[in-house]
């Protein structure tokens, strides 16, 4: 059920409210087997049963495989369902949960109890071989026989230390690539039904004392800087071992502080990912860990270590003479050409007048025949100089460039309006916890109102504080705003000049260091 609601400044606007109730559609996919002996049981009949509604619900018949499907199970939000037997008997491993997060079961073995009487066929399993260690895994063959062609399905109950951990059909190799270093027991069982599906054909070959080989090693693991002001990451591992996925993390040496910043398929050979949210002027190392194909998880690696490449504001902009704007205030163009405009090094532009920052992010840049231009206006500056930082969104909060590029302007006319003050800046959290820091800005060219925007990083999961005080006096106003709120507006104000200041919170109460802005609105 999905509920919408209108807000306004993060509050709750309007009372009324519209529900609609999505019907879900649940799916499983499994096979059925006997409990004694885990052979599986064709064109068996079995019933589902809902514990939500306490009753059967549907009936499903599993194929000549042994597959049993069902689709359209309608489950509401969540239920737990069961298979029975068609005379309401609980079949063993039968009980499973769908829900809107995981409307969906696949692979279950649903264990049947039933009495089956084989009869030895030494046919099957011939010539079985030993195992052969391949990349990541042990190989196993055996060779095809005439006797079941004429029969049903030919399965195989692969058994490691005496655990079922695959069933084949109709085949005559198998690779396992899911055990642990050193020595296993291996079971196969291989078994057929008559064309009647009732008689039952089987023999069984251990193949003991096999060893399973160590994890394939990566190799050329190293870290560079991509001449881009990130770093590549680059290795390679053979596309013949196979594994479930690589991750890559971001380690500071000193510290064993660890980020993760890549997961990767297994795809061919070679390997590169780049990182482009690294502190720059830090030192790091990179590791590499691979997820194996029985889940598990292993460290290949550790790259050199590094520092961070640091990019400057003067490698990337170029700030125009300032000059009196138009109308009012003054004003400053600054501009970049298209390559390091493309750079993920940078995300925006710090502007300040010498008493208050702007952020802008990249997308307020215009592009000119390859050269990418923003305008930084002040409408209230008369005399004065305008200046420009980069700064860069990193995973250990606002990076800001250490150069400035400055120009001055006198003589500007500015608009009318109050005499908007300079107030002291109020006391600030400074404690770093290693929390994210907002971008926060806040207007002063607006008429009758305030807007203040920031930025802060899409992944992290916080609620935003935003305290306000008229200046000049001492009382703060707070007003809490969810994860996904970039703005706020200011209406009714009761004063020209406000005071602002932002900080994140986690949901550990947890705080990020204090920003703060001056807004100021303008009567024009």
């Amino acid at each position: 059920t999905y509920r919408v609601v209108a807000l306004k400044n993060g509050q709750p606007a309007l009372a009324q409210a519209e529900e609609k109730t999505v019907t879900a559609n649940g799916t499983f996919g499994g096979l059925v087997l006997a409990k004694k002996g885990d052979y599986v049981l064709p064109n068996v009949s079995v019933a589902l049963f809902s514990q939500l509604a306490d009753s059967v619900v549907s009936t499903h018949t599993a194929n000549a495989n042994g597959e049993l499907q069902a689709s359209g199970l309608i489950y509401g939000a969540q239920n737990q369902f069961a298979w029975q037997t068609q005379a309401g008997k609980p079949l063993t491993n039968a009980t499973f949960s769908l829900s809107l997060a995981a409307p969906q079961v696949s692979s279950q073995r649903v264990q049947y109890d039933t009495t089956l009487q084989p009869t030895t066929d030494t046919t099957l399993l011939k010539n079985m071989s030993l195992a052969t260690t391949v990349a990541n895994g042990l190989f196993f063959n055996w060779a095809d026989t005439a006797s079941f062609t004429k029969e049903s399905s030919f399965f195989i109950n692969v058994y490691r230390d005496g655990t079922l951990i695959n069933i084949l059909r109709d085949v005559t190799q198998f690779t396992d690539y899911e055990g642990t270093p050193g020595k296993h027991n291996y079971t196969f069982t291989a078994y057929y039904y008559d064309l009647a599906g009732k008689k039952l054909y089987t023999n069984s070959v251990d193949r003991f004392d096999q060893t399973f080989p160590a994890l394939t090693a990566a190799t050329g693991l190293a870290a560079a800087n991509n001449g881009d002001y990130r770093v590549r990451i680059h290795w390679t591992y053979p596309a013949a071992a196979p594994v479930d996925q690589f991750i890559v993390e971001r380690q500071i040496p000193a510290t064993d502080t660890v980020w993760q910043i890549a997961t990767l398929a297994q795809s061919g050979a070679s390997y590169t990912v780049y990182d482009d949210r690294g502190y720059p002027g830090k030192t790091y190392a990179y590791r590499l860990k691979v997820v194996d194909m029985k889940g598990d998880t292993t460290l290949l690696g550790t790259s050199n270590a590094l520092l961070y490449p640091t990019l400057t504001t003067a490698t990337v902009l170029s700030l125009a003479t300032a000059a009196p704007a138009p109308t009012s205030g003054a004003y400053t163009v600054a501009s970049v050409t298209s390559t390091p405009f493309g750079y993920s090094a940078w995300d925006g532009v710090q502007f300040s007048n010498g008493t208050e920052t702007v952020s802008l992010v990249k997308a307020a840049f215009q592009n000119n025949a390859g050269t990418y231009s923003t305008s930084l206006y002040d409408p209230a500056m008369s005399n004065g100089t305008l200046s420009a930082k980069i700064y860069k969104h990193t995973d250990e909060g606002l990076y800001v460039a250490s150069d400035a590029l400055s120009q001055s302007v006198s003589g500007a006319s500015v608009p009318g309006g109050p005499t908007v003050p300079t107030p002291a800046t109020p006391t600030l959290n400074t404690t770093d916890l290693g929390i994210p820091v907002p971008t926060f800005t806040a207007t002063t060219d607006v008429r009758d109102r305030i807007y203040v925007s920031w930025e802060y990083p899409e992944y992290t999961a916080v609620t935003f504080h935003l305290k306000w005080r008229a200046v000049g006096t001492s009382a703060w106003t707070t007003v809490t705003l969810p994860n996904e709120q970039r703005s706020w507006l200011h209406q009714s104000l009761p004063a020209d000049s406000i005071q602002y200041v932002l900080y994140a919170q986690t949901e550990e109460n947890e705080k990020s260091v204090d920003q703060y802005a001056l807004g100021v609105a303008r009567h024009y």
